[in-house]
């Protein structure tokens, strides 16, 4: 009996060490993350948005046909294209901070949503931690993966906006924003998808215009105006929505 006690005695010790170790990778952040590394179900660069699953799984559970997309990063998430567009269905799948790494690998939130024309905007974020080879090639696998994924929809890729001159630093420069466009629309071409080329439209003495932005890079309504007028001939283009 004394052995019995002993042994639930020890087992709850073990219960309750485990629950504080649980407790404290949770507020230590990374939660969920930290505890599947430390059971070593996951290593540490396999590391998990829980928000962007959660987004995903929503989006899987909509059963929601859109007519159109918008997939990009902060500048595309800011954009109201349900108000440019009323007449359409509008999913905005822009994302703040993402890169074209990141959009590629949320690819499968476009398939949920079943569009009939794909905007994308992407490259900005990318050229602050590479050259615009390596994002070309991210690009141009993103392309690949869409087409593959999404025969049927229409793409259309959007020139990287230019930024202010104060914001411009070593991997940022309006200099590699125009040749990333320029590859771009190379790229647009090779695969037969148009190229939309906004950057003269908010470009003025070789910057970003400052009546259309609130910080140099990201643009103010104003800016949202000029965007949506860019583009509202593709949106209303032959191909019926």
């Amino acid at each position: 009996m004394k052995h019995n006690k002993k042994s639930v005695f020890i087992t709850m010790i073990l219960l309750l060490s485990i629950i504080t170790n649980i407790m404290l990778m949770i507020s230590g952040g990374g939660g969920v993350d930290k505890i599947l590394i430390k059971l070593r179900l996951q290593t540490s660069d396999e590391r998990t948005d829980w928000t962007l699953e959660s987004w995903k799984h929503s989006l899987a559970g909509l059963n929601f046909d859109s007519d159109i997309v918008f997939f990009g990063d902060s500048l595309t998430s800011n954009g109201d294209w349900q108000l440019y567009f009323p007449e359409y269905n509008i999913v905005n799948l822009g994302l703040i901070g993402d890169n074209i790494q990141g959009m590629n690998s949320r690819i499968d939130m476009i398939e949920e949503v079943s569009p009939e024309k794909i905007f994308i905007m992407a490259g900005i974020n990318s050229l602050a931690n590479k050259n615009y080879k390596e994002c070309l090639q991210d690009y141009e696998k993103m392309i690949s993966d869409i087409q593959n994924l999404l025969p049927e929809s229409s793409l259309y890729i959007q020139s990287v906006l230019p930024v202010s001159n104060e914001k411009e630093n070593q991997y940022i420069t309006n200099l590699n924003i125009d040749d990333f466009n320029h590859e771009l629309k190379i790229l647009a071409e090779k695969n037969e998808i148009i190229f939309i080329d906004m950057s003269r439209f908010f470009k003025e003495d070789c910057e970003l215009k400052q009546t259309l932005t609130v910080d140099g890079i990201h643009i103010n309504e104003d800016g949202y105006n000029v965007w949506s007028s860019c583009i509202s001939q593709y949106v209303y283009e032959s191909k019926s929505l």
